[in-house]
């Protein structure tokens, strides 16, 4: 038998030996040129180059290298690969195999042996060896290195580079890198330096710190200035040179600064960056770093109108506006200028006024504000009014001027409005003082004429007497406001007072959220604020029944519901407690021109033609729901096949007069309102039709028709809603549409739920405030931290007050 037999596996055993036999032989040859690597490593990463001139650096590294290949070159003369009996020779020793079994399996009968019970032997003593195998064993590899290397120099040697690598650091790459790299020309002291450099933005542009790359002298040497590296201008530079010998200075826009000796080892610098130029640090006349660096100047920051100014019935003013500036807007500011000519006399006044300010760190910022104007000395005057936005650096910006006269509130008691006439002309008129003193007067001896109100009596006759005893002008500015009040408590009663209190209470909140109070102080002012409100309701409530008003029918009484004001209360607490403060900031701006539009409302409901399209729109509201009631009973009539349509068809008609007899009034107290009468006369067209049905007793084809008299019926009261706050509205801005928090006919809310037109404020969702509530929590957990480096917390603090 000439075929060889193995056992299980001996191919992959044999590639095992032969392996290990390699490293045996190769690992003592390369030894000698491993160490010294190992060494200059070592070297390499206590950065002991960096004491080196350049002359022995190099000399050092080709004295390296040359002995590392020469030491290679002699070992690698006396490797030879393994050969296949060697291989098998370790299997079988490391297997402890007696009689060379693996040989065994090599060799084969002579040829021409064909005796059978030769081969049958052959093949059994073949079989028992190939099972002494199934233990085969390659064993470990022993290039016996302690014999050639017996005080352990190896192991030293790798301690050391592991030291070395510790000590380095980050710096690993860089110290490994410099090591082939000799550097000429640069001095002792300048190559055994590092520089640290950073570059802190000012504070109000809550940027981070800029760290341009670490540098040391050796890669200065030769190298340019960066790309460039763009900083705010007045940002503040910190230098600390470390180590070395010689003279530190800072070069910068064609000034040299020296370093300020702080220890032994450190020099330091700090100066202000208010250029662009190339920023160079030298010791002892040599660079250590050189950067390229770009001052970018703080723009001033730009404000302009959004849209005209809207002014509301009752003498409030709303103005829209836009700011942006390129690190924050800190604070935002209205002007209003007032330049007239009467006779000799010249004056130019100015009067400003505060508007909502962003939150801290906005770039863009776009806000209303409603302004209180009634009761200011220019009302119903003309002016021009201008915007100002300042940024923390003390920069402003002007918006264009915006000239229009000033809204007025109209008051309706005949008293009230002389009252306010006389007020008006210590303004426009002052010289006439007497004159004004005496109609003044005039009006208080007729106390009869204000309900013989003794609060009102004492307010006018204090007025006159102070303008008759103080000659000066400093006497008018408070006998203005008294009369403001005296004029409010003949008008409106203690509903002005609660108004004044309530409107005190939205500023005190409005200001608290712009400047980031504490929970504390919110929660406090959230609760005035509800006081005032419920305060308010309860007067405007009062006010209503003394008048004899009837608010429940009333759709201008139907705006706002209290339990509507009382969810966007409850939805600005709740925003306030979970952090989304601009949320609520805007919410509480929504929650002023709401409150201006229920002001608004009353004057409706005093003017009489409002009061009897109140009473045709009451009546409509009745025809809407007893047709709505005998459509489902038609319908449920048709469902269940009746026949005995008479009943129905007796109501059909009667809705059918009702119609009529509505139309006429509608005519009468509100002429000219085309959209209603197209609906009208298209719901009386269906209610004819209906009728037809029901008189031939086909309840199922009565049903469309009633359905279309129906849907014609609401949009006649749409129609009637839009042109009663057309003609008694009083020209509301068109900004804030009251249509949009009205209930329709039957009863239901526009346009949701709430009351209330929402869709302007972002209210975040669930999940989004619970993160940014996270997210603060770990910002002050990593500001107590003290372990953190300065920069770090610095720029944590100014986040916390950002947010």
């Amino acid at each position: 038998m000439s075929g060889k037999r193995r056992g299980p596996a001996v191919g992959r055993y044999l590639l095992l030996a032969r392996l290990g036999l390699a490293w045996e032989a190769l690992w003592p040859a390369t030894w000698p040129a491993t160490g010294l690597i190992a060494a200059f490593a070592a070297f390499a990463l206590f950065d002991g180059f960096s004491w080196m001139p350049g002359w022995a650096h190099a000399a050092a590294l080709a004295l390296t290298a040359g002995l590392t290949a020469a030491l290679l070159f002699r070992g690698m003369r006396r490797i030879s690969w393994p050969r296949r009996r060697d291989a098998l020779r370790r299997l079988e020793t490391e297997s402890d195999l007696d009689h060379r079994p693996l040989q065994a399996l090599e060799d084969s009968l002579p040829d021409g042996v064909s005796d059978p019970v030769a081969r049958a032997l052959w093949r059994t003593h073949q079989e028992r060896t190939a099972g002494r195998l199934r233990s085969l064993r390659s064993g470990l590899p022993a290039p016996g290195l302690p014999a050639r290397d017996p005080w352990a120099v190896r192991i030293g040697l790798a301690l050391l580079a592991l030291v070395g690598a510790a000590v380095a650091g980050p710096d690993f790459g860089d110290r490994l890198k410099r090591s082939l790299a000799p550097q000429f020309g640069v001095s002792d002291g300048a190559r055994t330096a590092s520089l640290e450099l950073w570059i802190a933005p000012p504070e109000y542009t809550r940027l981070p710190p800029v760290f341009p790359a670490r540098r040391t002298g050796e890669e200065a040497v030769g190298e340019e200035a960066d790309s460039g590296i763009d900083v705010p201008a007045g940002s503040a530079l910190t230098a600390i040179v470390s180590g070395g010998t010689g003279e530190a200075a800072l070069e910068f826009g064609g000034e040299r600064t020296p370093f300020e000796v702080a220890d032994p080892v450190n020099r330091k610098l700090e100066r202000t960056i208010d250029g662009s130029g190339v920023l160079t640090v030298l010791l002892d006349e040599k660079p250590l770093g050189s950067w390229r660096i770009r001052s970018v100047p703080d723009a001033p920051p730009r404000i302009s109108f959004d849209g005209p100014p809207k002014p509301f019935p009752r003498g409030a003013l709303r103005i829209a506006y836009r700011a942006e500036d390129d690190y924050g807007i800190a604070e935002i500011r209205g002007e209003m200028r007032r330049t007239y000519e009467r006779g000799t006399v010249i004056g130019k006044e100015v009067f400003g006024f505060e508007l909502p300010t962003p939150p801290a760190g906005s770039r863009e910022f776009a806000g209303t504000s409603l302004q209180e104007i009634a009761a200011h000395p220019w009302a119903g005057l003309p002016v021009s009014i201008r915007l100002a936005a300042a940024d923390a650096a003390g920069q402003r910006g002007w918006s264009e001027e915006m000239k229009m006269v000033l809204p007025e509130r109209e008051f309706h008691n005949p008293v009230a409005r002389r009252i306010v006439a006389e007020r008006r002309r210590l303004t426009t008129e002052p010289e006439r003082r007497p004159e004004i003193m005496d109609n003044i007067g005039d009006i208080a001896s007729r106390p009869e004429t204000f309900g013989h109100d003794t609060v009102a009596f004492m307010g006018l006759a204090f007025s006159r007497s102070r303008l008759l005893h103080e000659k000066g002008d400093a006497a008018l500015p408070p006998v203005r406001d008294l009369l403001w009040d005296t004029a409010l408590r003949v008008e409106d009663g203690q509903l002005s007072h609660a108004e004044r209190e309530l409107l005190r209470a939205q500023r005190a909140l409005m200001k608290a959220l712009e400047r980031n109070a504490g929970d504390e102080e919110l929660e406090r002012l959230m609760r005035e604020l509800q006081t005032a409100l419920n305060r308010y309701l309860r007067e405007l409530a009062r006010m209503a029944e003394n008048a004899g008003e009837a608010p429940r029918l009333d759709p201008t009484a139907r705006l706002l519901q209290s339990a509507d004001l009382q969810r966007m209360m409850e939805r600005i607490r709740q925003m306030m407690r979970s952090g989304a403060r601009d949320a609520a900031r805007r919410m509480l701006e929504q929650l002023s021109r709401t409150l201006e539009t229920l002001r608004s409302a009353r004057v409706m409901r005093a003017d009489p033609d409002a009061l009897r399209g109140n009473r045709a729109f009451r009546r409509l509201q009745d025809l809407i729901r007893r047709q709505s009631q005998l459509l489902d009973r038609t319908f449920r009539m048709s469902q269940e096949g009746g026949r005995q349509t008479q009943p129905g068809l007796r109501e059909q008609k009667a809705l059918r007069e009702m119609l009529r007899r509505l139309r006429q009034a509608l005519r009468e107290a509100m002429p000219g309102n085309g959209s209603a009468d197209a609906a009208l006369d298209r719901a009386g067209r269906e209610m004819e039709g209906a009728a037809r049905a029901l008189g031939r007793s086909r309840p199922g084809e009565a049903v469309g028709p009633q359905g279309q008299a129906l849907d014609a019926l609401r949009r006649a009261g749409r129609g009637m809603m839009r042109d009663m706050m057309n003609r008694f509205g009083r020209g509301l801005e068109n900004g804030f549409n009251p249509l949009r928090t009205m209930r329709d006919p039957l009863g239901r809310e526009l346009p949701n739920e709430d009351g209330v037109d929402t869709r302007s404020v972002d209210i975040p969702e669930r999940g989004g405030v619970e993160r940014a509530q996270e997210i603060i929590e770990e910002l002050r957990r990593r500001a107590g931290e003290r372990h953190r480096s300065r920069f770090e917390l610095d720029y944590i603090n100014r986040l916390l007050q950002r947010f």
